[in-house]
């Protein structure tokens, strides 16, 4: 008969696993919903400082040209017009103006394969833009808009009206950018 000491044990006991899993299961249960608000909140933040770098590039284009761009050139796509607007150069006599805004700066893609790019916000929506015009057809501002987390403007930009919701709720989470001469 072998009466030889035991050795001190070198593994943990099942229990000893089950027991740090479940540990690092609640951490990481209590920890996943902080990480995601902070992610929501960075987007957020994202999403308001790309309207203003907008902003900041609608102004300077009307300073350069007098007026605000308008909404329906090339397309009656305002996010298409706001890219074709901002976003490229063109001849001024004998100089070249623009870019207005860094191409890079935004997010930009040709999702309805028309030619002609869009701006999309870090929420992932697509750019509202409307120039606006008093009721003798003057123009006086522009209405820019993200549709949220959602995706859904939840109405419609006029020139005269501003911003008209449809009732369906969908704008309870726009962004909102006027800007007057």
């Amino acid at each position: 008969m072998n009466c030889a000491p035991r050795s001190p044990r070198s593994a943990f006991t099942l229990i000893e696993i089950l027991v740090v899993i479940s540990i690092i299961l609640l951490l990481m249960g209590l920890l996943i919903p902080v990480i995601g608000g902070a992610l929501r909140s960075a987007r957020l933040k994202a999403a308001q400082a790309n309207m203003d770098l907008m902003m900041t590039a609608l102004l300077n284009y009307k300073m350069e040209y007098n007026e605000f761009p308008p909404s329906n050139i090339p397309t009656a796509d305002g996010s298409e017009a706001l890219f074709y607007h901002l976003c490229q150069t063109f001849q001024k006599g004998e100089r070249t103006v623009g870019p207005f805004m860094e191409h890079g700066k935004v997010n930009s893609a040709d999702k309805d394969g028309n030619g002609h790019a869009e701006l999309y916000s870090p929420l992932y929506g697509k750019y509202a833009y409307c120039a606006l015009q008093n009721a003798a057809g003057q123009p006086w501002g522009f209405l820019l808009v993200d549709p949220g987390e959602d995706q859904r403007l939840g109405g419609s930009l006029d020139p005269q009206t501003e911003f008209t919701p449809d009732g369906s709720g969908d704008n309870k989470d726009n962004l909102y950018r006027k800007g007057r001469p």
